[in-house]
Order: C-alpha cells, then sequence, then structure tokens
C-alpha cells in the first residue's frame, strides 16, 4: 500500500480502509465440479516410543491451547466461546507429567451479527479527539492486538471479522465506532462497525425517481462503494462487496435494508445493502480426564484406546495395505480402498475428518501409525 500524499484528508484515509476484498473477510465462494481422484495412504511401523509420541501432544506457554489445559487442570473445566473452537482436541495432552484425555462439548449461547474491525496508521501528526493506547479498555487492548503486526509498518492497513461477546460490547471503548488510537506514537484509525453485504447492477442510462447521485450519498455509503464502480462499459455489470458501517453511519445511510437507485459518471445502479448473515456464538467446554501419570502407563491406555487391529481382509484390500507399507499407496479411488477408508474411520483416531486421518493400527502382529488422505466424497 502507498502511503497517502500530505494533502490527503483523514476522511480520504478512512474511506480508502473500507473497502476490503471480499475473500479478504473469509467470505467463500464455492467452486463445483473442483475435486481430486487420488488419494494418500502411508502405515508405518512404530515402537512402543513413537506410540506415546503419537498419541500426546504437550502445548507451548502463551498458546491458546497451553491456556486451555492449564484453565481445565486448575479449575475443572475451562469455557471460551466464539464462533469456532479455539482448538479441537483430537489426541491426549500431556502437561506436567499427566496424560490428560480432553473432552469438548459445545452449546449456543447467543446469535450475533459480525462485526469487521478496521486499523490503519495515519502518521504521526496528533489529531483532535485521539486515545493512548495504554487508556483503552482491556478487551479494546486485545482487539487492537489482533490485527496489528509485533513491528506495524509505517502505512499499516489490515482488517479482521470478529464477534463481540455482550460483557466485551459494555466494556468497550472502541466498538461501534471510529477512533484514533496513539500506540508506540504512531496514530492508527481504529473502526468496529457491523458487516454490510452490498450488491450492485448496472440497470442503464435512463433517469428513474428517486434515485441518488454518488456524490450526494453520505460518507459511510459512498466509502463502501467506492471501488466497486466499473471504471469502462458498465454493460451487464454486476458485482457485490461488503462494507464497515458503525452505528453513526447506519442511523445516516440511505442504502441500507433497501434498494436504493446510484448514479455513477451518468451510469444507473440498482443497490442493495443488508446486514450481513447472524452467526451462532457458541460456548465450547474443555475437560480433561487424568489418565496417566507415566509414559508406561500412558502407553497402555493408548493401546487400549487407540489401537485396533485390521484383520480379515480380501486380497484387494491386503494388497492396498500392503503398497501403503511398503512405500505408500498412491493411486486414484478404487473399491478395495474406499472400503478400507470406511472401516478406519470407523475407528478411534488420533485425528479425522472427511478428508482422512491418523490412527494408530495392529496388522499382523505389528504395529503401525496410519496417515490416510482422501476426497470427502469416499465416505459418502
Amino acid at each position: 500500500m502507498c502511503p497517502p500524499s500530505p494533502s490527503s484528508s483523514r476522511d480520504s484515509v478512512l474511506t480508502r480502509r473500507r473497502f476490503v476484498a471480499l475473500a479478504g473477510a473469509g467470505v467463500a465462494a464455492s467452486i463445483a465440479g473442483c475435486f481430486s481422484t487420488s488419494v494418500q495412504f502411508s502405515m508405518d511401523e512404530v515402537t512402543d516410543r513413537e506410540i506415546v509420541d503419537h498419541a500426546s501432544r504437550a502445548f507451548d506457554f502463551g498458546t491458546d491451547e497451553y491456556d486451555i489445559v492449564v484453565g481445565a487442570v486448575e479449575h475443572g473445566a475451562h469455557t471460551v466461546d466464539g464462533r469456532t473452537p479455539p482448538w479441537e482436541p483430537s489426541r491426549a495432552v500431556v502437561f506436567e507429567g499427566t496424560y490428560y484425555d480432553v473432552t469438548i462439548t459445545e452449546r449456543t449461547v447467543a446469535v450475533d451479527t459480525e462485526h469487521l474491525v478496521s486499523v490503519e496508521a495515519l502518521g504521526e501528526e496528533t489529531v483532535e479527539d485521539e486515545h493512548d493506547y495504554e487508556d483503552l479498555p482491556a478487551v479494546d487492548q486485545r482487539v487492537f492486538d489482533e490485527v496489528l503486526p509485533e513491528i506495524p509498518p509505517e502505512w499499516f492497513e489490515d482488517t479482521i471479522t470478529r464477534l463481540y461477546r455482550d460483557q466485551e460490547r459494555e466494556q468497550s471503548f472502541l466498538f461501534d465506532r471510529e477512533t484514533v488510537v496513539v500506540y508506540d506514537g504512531v496514530r492508527f484509525s481504529v473502526a468496529v462497525g457491523q458487516l454490510v453485504l452490498v450488491r450492485l447492477e448496472y440497470i442503464g442510462d435512463t433517469a428513474i425517481e428517486d434515485e441518488r447521485d454518488y456524490g450526494e450519498l453520505p460518507t459511510g455509503d459512498r466509502a463502501v462503494l467506492e471501488g466497486v464502480f466499473p471504471a469502462g462499459d458498465p454493460e451487464e455489470f454486476e458485482d457485490q462487496t461488503h462494507g464497515l458501517y458503525t452505528e453513526r453511519e447506519r442511523s445516516r445511510s440511505v442504502l441500507l435494508g433497501r434498494e436504493t437507485v446510484v448514479v455513477h459518471d451518468g451510469a444507473r445502479f440498482s443497490v442493495t445493502a443488508e446486514r450481513g448473515p447472524e452467526v451462532e456464538r457458541n460456548e465450547y467446554r474443555y475437560t480433561l480426564d487424568p489418565v496417566a501419570d507415566s509414559r508406561e502407563a500412558f502407553l497402555d491406555w493408548t493401546r487400549e484406546t487407540y489401537l485396533f487391529t485390521l484383520d480379515g481382509l480380501t486380497d484387494d484390500e491386503r494388497e492396498v495395505v500392503d503398497d501403503a507399507i511398503d512405500g505408500g499407496y498412491s493411486e486414484n479411488v478404487e473399491d478395495a480402498f474406499e472400503s478400507l477408508a470406511r472401516r478406519f474411520h470407523e475407528q478411534r483416531a488420533l485425528e479425522a475428518d472427511e478428508n482422512g486421518g491418523e490412527w494408530l493400527v495392529s496388522y499382523e502382529g505389528v504395529d503401525y501409525h496410519a496417515d490416510m488422505r482422501h476426497p470427502a466424497r469416499v465416505l459418502e
């Protein structure tokens, strides 16, 4: 990003930071018909020591997982909330010499609208109504830290999506407004507002009743639409974007919640602006059940919990397994592999999802660590 010229106003800086590509906020487009037909399957012989290492994890101090483990050990359980779990446990956890089996339960506690948090460097010149980072409530400092890199570049700009808990909204000074924050001598524009989806479609050049000229729109509406209009021939133009609306901008907007005709360079566009989709905010409760206080005891528990015996194979299945042991099986999906994949997925995995996973398996008296990757349709 190029730095603004000295003549640029703060409003123009704030306007530029509002336009964010759809992919930047995690709004993904589904692509139909694109999938792989190949699979990867390997089985590596393991020792007792390697079994313990494969089946357990230890986390570094300061990580989210470490904080969850400490909280659950000290208080019997640790609860966090959000749109997705910060950690999806599969393997056991080792903490201070004790091995724990981790359980996570979830429940929906609220339905929220996602908010955008946008931070952009303005420079070192003092501006009116600025606020020092150290004077912000703890919740705002945490949010600010989520966006800002460790060493902020001179013209830093970034935007993230975030769900705010009710308590955070009450405590926040930055929530649903625009603020200038001073951090390490640099001024940053910080805006927190609702995610709004905006769709534009060219409808012609003929004047329409109640149309609005782009230049006369409120600042918030102009900011969201900036850079979206076509640079060339608008014929058959249709596009969508999203923007950040603070409470003040929502109250002034002429686009939100309705269809509006906007005139830009003589061309007329139908504009629809809607609040972003509501998302469930879930509560995730982690509990840790101690299962062993030594590597030897944990090995016994792991064998009972994870290790399963692979037998009763057909000739075709046996050929796939032998290939997996002898350098790895990598072919297109076949019936023998599909039946093996379903059988593996019926067992408790070290970790697994619809595209594969890792298991501990005993085959012909030998223990193996199995790693299987495949298209999701294999399990259908």
